[in-house]
């Protein structure tokens, strides 16, 4: 019950200070200040790696007003820009 109670509360802490990095845009989804991360961080460290699944669903829903995250496509993730 703890873990459980747990990852809703990082889920909820994520998805709270996700939005709240917006109010630092310096572009479109870019944040100058991004708390979201030090929480995954914080649970991951104190509490253990068994959060980190956990954490992986919080960074999914994150974003899920806008769910840019989940029209990501191969392309996205490619080196193109690498040059030889």
């Amino acid at each position: 019950m703890e873990f459980f109670s747990r990852s809703l509360v990082l889920v909820l802490l994520y998805y709270l200070m996700w939005h709240f990095a917006s109010l630092f845009e310096i572009a479109p989804f870019v944040s100058a200040f991004y708390p979201a991360a030090g929480v995954v961080l914080l649970f991951v460290f104190h509490f253990g790696p068994r959060y980190i699944p956990v954490a992986a669903l919080a960074i999914m829903l994150g974003s899920f007003p806008f769910g840019l995250f989940h029209f990501w496509q191969v392309e996205n993730f490619a080196w193109r820009y690498v040059s030889c």
